[in-house]
């Protein structure tokens, strides 16, 4: 998330991403759902965080988290399932995961 300024995190309408438990089903549905290499890649297992999961119907189609880091940092995974791997979900999921993490932009 460094190389995006504030201006390119928007509001996230309300309701639309929800929490849900780091190691509860909604992730683990989402980690089996894509390829090894993708949820190797996203970091969504190592979360510490609560996840931030969109949905489309019953099914968590996009999911981010951040695992804190030493000195006031966070690192952010965000991971999409690969038939809704769109331009809306993983930005939705990663902008409501990033203010908690401590990074949200200015108003």
């Amino acid at each position: 998330m460094a190389y995006c300024d504030a201006a390119g995190f928007r509001p996230v309408a309300s309701g639309l991403v929800e929490l849900a438990p780091a190691d509860g089903n909604e992730v683990e549905g989402l980690l089996a759902r894509v390829s090894a290499d993708d949820a190797d890649e996203s970091g969504l297992a190592e979360i510490t965080s609560p996840a931030f999961v969109v949905r489309a119907g019953p099914d968590v189609v996009a999911a981010a988290g951040y695992r804190r880091w030493p000195g006031d940092t966070a690192h952010v995974s965000v991971l999409t399932a690969e038939a809704q791997d769109g331009p809306r979900c993983a930005p939705v999921s990663a902008v409501t995961a990033r203010r908690p993490a401590g990074r949200s932009p200015s108003p």
